[in-house]
Formats: C-alpha cells, structure tokens, sequence
C-alpha cells in the first residue's frame, strides 16, 4: 500500500487510530525550531494519491489537541537529561520496552501515552531529578520517520509497530505523577 516506514504509512497508522497528523516540509532546523516551508492536513483522499507526487515532505506531525494523548519530551538541553531519565525509568521499575517511545532528531525522547480523564496543559522548559522535559497535550508533535538531513526521528523497542489500536498505546503509569505534579518546584 505505502512504502515501508514512509511518513504516508505513519500517517496513515495515525488516522487508523483516529488521531489527525500533518505533512510539513521542513526547509531549517536549529535544536526544536523549524523552518516550515510547506504544511498539508492529512486527509483521507490523500491516501489514494501515489506517494511520489508528496517527496518534498520530510516531517510528520501528530496533531495533541483532542487526541486524548500526552507527549512527554525528554529534551537533552544538558548533557546528562536522557540519562537521568533511563536512570529514574530503571529505578521506578519501568521497562522502557513497555512504552510507547521514539528517539528525536536532536537525541531526545518522545514518550507517548493515552490520557484517560487526566487534564493536562501543556507545559514547557520543565526539569525534574536532573531530567529536562516538556509535556505535551495541545498542538502538534513531529513524530517518526521525520528526518532533516543525516537527523531523524526513530522508534525504539518495536515503536509504532506494536499499535494497532489506540488501547494499545499505554495508560500513563502512576509513577509519573511525581513529574508532573512536583515539576513547577523545578522549572527552568
């Protein structure tokens, strides 16, 4: 149908599941700002086109809003954040082949999980235990097989792969909750 590991055949997982994505074509980056050149809403009857006739699109967005998903973004603005964030999954017994998670163009994380009844805004340049990190629940969120150049975006432990339906996409732990409630003692 689409070629493998395509930004058509991500989108196209996405919309099985309901969630609205986006193709961009992304003419610049510098660490998490990019330069969009071009945007289209990915919509039904985009499937049906020959996938040849969309390569100047190089980036694909999640669209948060309405979703019912967070995104938390593991952001490696210091040199130990990542790790400080395998460290605290390893140590609140969390495997990370259990979650929904892929690496980012710039050696971040995006963790994704379903929401339930959880309100959460969005909330930006947070650190927590040494890990810097964004949470995610209202505009977009560029995803994989996104790249820029060498960079990319790239599912780890099976990824997307192992969704089929949006149950599949984990419930946020309950040991998350110290993140995001004791978060604003250590904003950055």
């Amino acid at each position: 149908m689409f070629p493998p590991n395509s930004l058509l055949e991500s989108a196209h997982r996405w919309h099985s599941l309901g969630i609205q994505t986006i193709l961009l074509e992304i003419a610049g980056e510098h660490g998490s700002k990019k330069l969009i050149r071009k945007a289209k809403k990915v919509e039904e009857n985009l499937f049906h086109l020959d996938s040849d006739s969309l390569t100047e699109f190089n980036f694909l967005a999640v669209m948060l809003s309405g979703s019912g998903l967070v995104c938390i973004d593991v952001d490696p603005a210091t040199p130990d954040s990542v790790s400080n964030f395998y460290s605290w999954l390893s140590a609140s017994k969390i495997q990370s082949s259990d979650l929904l998670m892929e690496s980012t163009l710039n050696g971040g994380l995006h963790l994704y999980f379903r929401l339930g009844d959880y309100k959460i805004p969005n909330i930006h340049f947070c650190s927590w235990k040494g890990i810097c990190f964004d949470l995610l629940t209202d505009k977009r969120i560029f995803t994989s097989p996104s790249s820029f150049g060498p960079k990319k975006y790239a599912w780890l432990h099976g990824g997307f792969e192992k969704v089929s339906k949006l149950t599949d996409i984990p419930s946020l732990p309950s040991q998350f909750f110290g993140m995001l409630s004791d978060h604003k003692k250590y904003r950055v």
